[in-house]
């Protein structure tokens, strides 16, 4: 919330430090932490967070984020699958495209087309 609504990055910085160190293990939550970092575009702090998370934690994800990252690639969180678009940070990429016209001849669409 304190990322989307009130724009307060500090906030935001306190919410995941603490939620992190009671969570240690948990390669996700590090892994959220690491993607509002690159959202600012502060990588060299995403990679610390992120090798921080290595450190305690097994998920192959996070390591998997933490060499794209030190490969100047872009962190995958799609692989978190519904955790993460529960978070609804982002939208699935079948969600951002435009709305498909189902084609019905009595759909409000097809008839603007047809005039």
């Amino acid at each position: 919330c304190h990322f989307k609504i009130t724009k307060d990055f500090d906030q935001v910085k306190t919410v995941m430090e603490h939620v992190s160190s009671v969570a240690r293990k948990e390669g996700f939550v590090w892994s959220v932490y690491a993607w509002f970092f690159m959202q600012k575009k502060q990588t060299e702090q995403a990679i610390e967070v992120l090798a921080r998370g290595v450190k305690d934690s097994d998920d192959p994800h996070l390591k998997a984020n933490l060499e794209a990252l030190q490969n100047g690639k872009s962190l995958k969180m799609s692989e978190y699958g519904n955790l993460w678009w529960g978070l609804g940070l982002e939208l699935p990429k079948h969600m951002t495209g435009r709305q498909q016209n189902m084609g019905h001849p009595r759909m409000k669409a097809n008839r603007r087309a047809r005039r």
